[in-house]
This record gives structure tokens, C-alpha cells and sequence, in this order.
């Protein structure tokens, strides 16, 4: 029984940090134009360029072309993943 509990609380906790990272970013999708230097550079088709942190370059490899995103504090966020990947604007 306590167990159960716990995985519902951890469940609701983890939907309420997705939640409250989705509120943080941009509501309008952008797509991606472009992926390159194996993911250390991300560019928008709004002309926006990001450099990814090296942490998260990893993932950014990833990303295809066309591909939609958000654009939140901090970085840039597939809709569907629970959490922004570390970028800063370039240009």
C-alpha cells in the first residue's frame, strides 16, 4: 500500500515539473532547418541559430530536419519531451 502510493505521488510530481516546463516556453512550435556539427548547432526556420551545451548534444544529434520545437528559457524543447535541452541563441 505505501508503495503504491509513493509511485502515485512520484507520478504527480513528475506532471507537474513537465507541466511547469512546458509553461516556460514559447506556445507557437518552430521547426527545425537544420542540425549540424553533430549537434552543436541547432537553426530554426525563424533564422534563429542556438549553440547546445555539451551535456545535451547528445540528444540534439538526434533531431532531424523538420522536426518542431519550442523555444524556452534555457533552451529548446521537443513538445512531447519532458525537458528542455540547455542551448543559447547565437543569432
Amino acid at each position: 500500500m505505501i508503495v503504491k502510493r509513493g509511485i502515485i505521488a512520484a507520478c504527480c510530481v513528475l506532471g507537474v515539473t513537465a507541466s511547469a516546463q512546458a509553461a516556460s516556453c514559447g506556445a507557437k512550435p518552430l521547426e527545425i532547418r537544420s542540425v549540424a556539427e553533430g549537434g552543436t548547432i541547432i537553426e530554426l526556420n525563424d533564422g534563429s541559430r542556438w549553440v547546445v551545451e555539451r551535456a545535451d548534444q547528445v540528444f540534439a544529434r538526434v533531431w532531424l530536419h523538420a522536426e518542431n520545437v519550442l523555444v524556452c528559457e534555457g533552451g529548446l524543447m521537443k513538445p512531447n519531451d519532458a525537458r528542455p535541452i540547455s542551448a543559447t541563441r547565437i543569432q
